[in-house]
């Protein structure tokens, strides 16, 4: 970006994220009202990464993940910002935005210094090929439970953490609920014998809906029956349950949703709204009331060695961002 005479820096967020990097910023002609952003993290190293070009993809060797995931969206970002300027075509003002932590946390995203003019972005990051798009993405709410029972022999005046966890277990439907709430017990932390009652366990798990009163309430739910169950046998609980990020729904009304779909209609390519079981940064930026839209890019087999790229979903995603950025 320096080499095109523009100026991008690093913002404060990198105490905070624990990231080795700030997100990387850059204003162009002032920084406009919309931001284009991908994510620099990949989900898995790509030391020794050996890109290879077929005549109508680009794979990695197999030894490596290609690192499509999201290097494609800033190579996308990166190659029609700079064929505009060595063309002399006018641009927009706008933001650009490399985030950290998307894979892992979203606390990039989450914690990014954007100026308070942005009112809608377009986050490059969909495996959906270019047309699609996600208009809806699902929240998450983490929780952890501290699970205190009295460590000593099997005994009647024993409280065993174990068991108070398997009653609470019995009495909540984990899995895809009836209504329409995913829950997830994804790992249990201990410090147990198998000759002795338990005296401590913490299960980690994790709701997501796309209904935000439905994921808070049910947050509440597994409280009360964590709570119950450590009454039943003696023991104590302590719970913990936060919003990894929260769900999001544009409307077709707004003005992202309305930009892009006259954008795919310039192209002739036949538009595709879809939902989201996943968080992106998409998320973390609708939160912060920036009407953000994830747009397909064609990233094929994600997060495996076999992940490729068609030429011709690459082609379309750099149109895409032309005539987003052109005047």
């Amino acid at each position: 970006m320096r080499s095109l005479g523009l100026s991008p820096y690093e913002d404060n967020t990198a105490s905070v994220t624990g990231s080795n990097t700030g997100n990387i910023i850059c204003k162009v002609n002032g920084g406009g009202n919309f931001v284009l952003v991908a994510h620099m993290d990949t989900i898995y190293s790509t030391k020794g990464v050996k890109p290879v070009l077929l005549d109508d993809r680009i794979t990695s060797d197999d030894t490596t993940i290609l690192g499509a995931d999201n290097r494609l969206g800033i190579a996308v970002i990166l190659y029609a910002i700079k064929n505009a300027i060595e063309q002399n075509i006018p641009i927009r003002p706008f933001t650009i935005a490399f985030t950290t932590c998307e894979e892992t946390t979203l606390l990039g995203s989450k914690n990014i210094e954007l100026d308070k003019a942005i009112a809608s972005g377009f986050v490059f990051d969909s495996p959906l090929v270019p047309g699609h798009f996600v208009d809806q993405g699902v929240g998450v709410i983490g929780f952890e439970v501290k699970i205190k029972g009295r460590a000593g022999f099997i005994s009647n005046s024993s409280a065993n953490a174990t068991q108070i966890a398997v009653e609470a277990f019995s009495n909540y439907p984990f899995g895809n609920t009836a209504t329409n709430v995913i829950a997830n017990i994804g790992f249990t932390d201990g410090e147990n014998a198998v000759n002795a009652a338990s005296n401590f366990i913490m299960p980690h798990g994790e709701l997501q809906s796309f209904s935000r009163t439905l994921v808070e309430e049910h947050a509440e739910r597994i409280k009360q029956i964590f709570a119950k169950a450590a009454e039943k046998y003696g023991g104590a609980v302590e719970y913990d349950a936060a919003w990894k990020f929260k769900p999001y729904h544009l409307v077709v009304t707004t003005e992202p949703y309305k930009r892009i779909l006259d954008i795919f209609k310039s192209l002739r390519l036949k538009p595709k709204a879809s939902i989201s079981q996943g968080g992106c940064d998409a998320n973390l930026l609708n939160e912060r009331g920036i009407r953000t839209i994830n747009l397909g890019v064609g990233i094929h087999k994600q997060h495996t060695n076999e992940e490729f790229v068609l030429l011709k979903d690459l082609e379309n995603a750099i149109e895409i961002t032309y005539r987003l950025i052109k005047f």
